[in-house]
């Protein structure tokens, strides 16, 4: 897997905000595109931001400032959330899919990347599509994934593009 070429693309679909902020879905999201109401900041994850910052104030007064987004967290503490972020997917898609790793690295690539903009959980619901690409039918997947609601507001949207490269990389690549 190419995992430059993993971080590349989910760096530029997601951006980067140092503060707390709403995505296009409502949710509390901060870093590279980290929902927080979904995929809370574990205690380590806490214990690394704190321990990045310059702050004298108390932990829990920290921790309430930076979720009401009235302070940001560094670059270095970004990184180490989109890190896990993306380990967290590539760990849940090769524990439940034990086929996973016989699909070629930009296929792999882009169902982390899909986990990491939808969650585990969403991405299971792509049955059909998931059961062609254990199969190696490539074409078939890229025919569900065309008719998935993911596919239908990304295209209507400004994600249209994201949208695009997905099916080209589930189909070719």
């Amino acid at each position: 897997m190419n995992y430059t070429r993993l971080n590349d693309q989910l760096s530029s679909d997601e951006g980067k905000r140092s503060h707390v902020y709403k995505c296009t879905s409502g949710k509390n999201t901060i870093g590279k595109g980290r929902n927080i109401d979904d995929n809370p900041i574990t205690l380590d994850e806490w214990n690394f931001i704190l321990s990045m910052s310059n702050f004298t104030a108390s932990n829990t007064f920290l921790v309430e400032s930076l979720l009401a987004g009235n302070i940001g967290i560094n670059d270095v503490a970004i990184e180490y959330l989109f890190k896990n972020d993306i380990e967290r997917c590539e760990r849940s898609i090769r524990k439940y899919f034990d086929w996973f790793e016989n699909l070629p690295d930009i296929k792999q690539e882009t169902l982390i990347n899909l986990c990491f903009q939808i969650g585990f959980d969403s991405l299971c619901g792509f049955k059909k599509m998931l059961f062609h690409l254990s199969n190696n039918d490539f074409e078939n997947a890229g025919v569900e994934f065309k008719d998935s609601k993911y596919w239908r507001e990304r295209i209507e949207k400004k994600y249209k593009d994201r949208a695009e490269r997905h099916l080209k990389n589930l189909t070719g690549g």
